[in-house]
């Protein structure tokens, strides 16, 4: 076997492992606090509760990819938003990708902006100006 090929086929393990990529942010673009709850179709249960300050954002978790969530809900001042599966297929739509290049972190990220109502926006473009939510009250 070539010296390359030996190479490339010795790195896939590397490669392939899993990135340390949170690839999916909720930007909150509303004036008040909102709490998202999100369920990832891995699991049988729904994650816990993420609060965001207005006009924060806050990347869900590692690996947690806008096409593998299977619903969302949220939490906007008295009223509840649920979005189901069929709800999300606008938003993976503006965030397209598939699994290898999840698995590369080749893919980009997602940024759902919430924009009041119960309504989410989706784009792959960063936003210019983002403020990420700091965890721990830091």
């Amino acid at each position: 076997m070539p010296t390359c090929a030996k190479l490339l086929f010795a790195l896939l393990p590397v490669v392939l492992c899993g990135c340390d990529a949170w690839p999916t942010v909720v930007n909150n673009n509303t004036s008040h606090p909102v709490t998202i709850r999100y369920h990832q179709r891995e699991y049988d249960f729904w994650s816990a509760s993420i609060s965001i300050e207005p006009n924060k954002a806050m990347r869900l978790a590692r690996e947690h990819w806008i096409q593998d969530i299977a619903g969302i809900i949220i939490q906007d001042g008295n009223r509840t938003y649920e979005l189901s599966e069929d709800a999300l297929i606008p938003l993976r739509n503006a965030c397209p990708s598939i699994e290898f290049t999840r698995r590369l972190k080749l893919a980009p990220d997602c940024y759902l902006f919430y924009l009041g109502d119960g309504r989410l926006r989706a784009s792959s473009k960063e936003p210019h100006g983002i403020t990420f939510e700091q965890l721990g009250g830091g």
